[in-house]
C-alpha cells in the first residue's frame, strides 16, 4: 500500500506545482498587459531626419541621377582597360569580346584572344 500512498503524495505535489504555475502565469499576464498599455499610451517617435539634409541626391531622386552618382563614386581609372581575366583555380580565361581601346573583336574559344599575364592592360591612347 505504500506504493499507493507515494503515488498520492506525488499527485499532490504535481497539483500544488500546477497551481503555483497558474498563479505565476496570471501574474505575468497582468504584467504583460500593463506593459502593452504603457507602450500604446506613449507617443510614437518622430520620423528621423536624414543625416545629410542638404544632399542633392536622395532616395526620392530619379533613377538616372542615382545611377550617375553611383558611376561617379565608383568609377575606375579611365585610362586603363582590362583585356583578359584568368581564373586561378580552373586556369580558364575570359577575354573581352570587343576591346575598348582598339575596337577589334576577340573570341576566347577560337584562340584569338590577347596572350599575356592576368593583369594585361593598355593605356587608352595606345
Amino acid at each position: 500500500m505504500t506504493d499507493k500512498s507515494s503515488i498520492q503524495a506525488t499527485l499532490a505535489r504535481v497539483r500544488e506545482r500546477l497551481a503555483d504555475l497558474d498563479d505565476e502565469r496570471c501574474e505575468l499576464q497582468r504584467e504583460m498587459e500593463a506593459l502593452e498599455a504603457r507602450l500604446a499610451s506613449e507617443p510614437s517617435p518622430a520620423v528621423k531626419q536624414p543625416a545629410f539634409e542638404n544632399a542633392t541626391i536622395t532616395s526620392a531622386s530619379p533613377s538616372h541621377e542615382k545611377v550617375d552618382l553611383f558611376r561617379r563614386l565608383f568609377a575606375g581609372r579611365p585610362e586603363v582597360f582590362p583585356l583578359r581575366w584568368k581564373n586561378r583555380k580552373t586556369g580558364r580565361s575570359l577575354t573581352l569580346s570587343k576591346s575598348p581601346v582598339t575596337g577589334s573583336h576577340r573570341h576566347p574559344r577560337r584562340g584569338t584572344g590577347v596572350q599575356g599575364s592576368v593583369n594585361d592592360a593598355l593605356p587608352a591612347g595606345v
